[in-house]
């Protein structure tokens, strides 16, 4: 869990880089969202329940990022 918490803070800031968080997203909020979007039970749920690719989780999970923390995310999401 720690280890997930280090990887969705280096997340948050490669996003913050190139991308403003919406406002009143402070940056623990981000890093909160995005350790809990990377839980290995949603992916387990997505690709062995829900018959995902990998690949179709990575796209969700990438988008999900962008429309949940960026305030540009309608330009940067396709």
């Amino acid at each position: 869990m720690a280890q997930r918490a280090v990887t969705a803070s280096w997340i948050v800031e490669g996003v913050s880089r190139v991308a403003s968080l919406r406002d009143g997203c402070t940056n623990e909020e981000a890093v909160d969202t995005v350790w809990l979007l990377m839980d290995p039970a949603v992916f387990d749920r997505l690709t062995r329940r829900r018959n995902w690719t990998p690949e179709q989780y990575e796209r969700w999970f990438s988008r999900s990022v962008a429309r949940l923390l960026t305030a540009d995310a309608a330009a940067t999401v396709h």
